[in-house]
């Protein structure tokens, strides 16, 4: 079975956090943004105590620093994620190349203008149908990535996840 695809900057991205998401959740780690939005608390509580002093003064100063702190833990997560995505990966490199996907009872073969990779089944941990795309796991983070739009239909892609799944023997 083979499959023609290419991926564009901002859904590689896509794919990766994804891919970070489900290790941190199977991993039973804390995410990041639970620590920004912790810091932030912090930072609020810390603020709104030294704001309740007695010195007028002192509180607009406090105010200030408190909405500066929560602007930037909100922030700071959403604008570099949006404005940097097409400048993270480069749209001549490896990884928006167009390619081809190839999988027989031997292994996964990857084919693009740059390289050739080859997988043996026994590599595969896992065969997940995410909403939007394919992923063949082949360790805790990394996994070959198919965009459910390069199948004909729904049902071809139904196929290809349950051999696929057969030949890894996950099935």
């Amino acid at each position: 079975m083979r499959v023609d695809y290419q991926f564009t900057a901002t859904e590689f991205l896509a794919c990766l956090r994804h891919l970070r998401r489900r290790f941190l959740r199977n991993s039973g780690a804390r995410t990041a943004s639970r620590i920004q939005w912790g810091l932030a608390a912090a930072c609020l509580a810390g603020f709104g105590y030294l704001a309740s002093t007695d010195d007028p003064a002192f509180r607009p100063h406090m105010v200030g620093l408190a909405a500066l702190a929560l602007a930037l833990a909100i922030g700071g997560r959403l604008s570099l994620r949006r404005r940097y995505a097409d400048r993270m990966i480069a749209a001549d490199g490896i990884f928006t190349q167009p390619r081809s996907l190839q999988i027989d009872e031997d292994g996964i073969t990857i084919d693009d203008r740059l390289s050739t990779s080859r997988y043996l089944w026994d590599a595969v941990r896992d065969v997940e149908e995410g909403k939007s795309h394919v992923y063949i796991h082949v360790d805790n983070i990394s996994a070959l990535i198919v965009p459910k739009r390069a199948f004909a239909s729904e049902e071809d892609c139904r196929n290809f996840v349950d051999q696929a799944k057969v030949w890894a023997r996950l099935a």
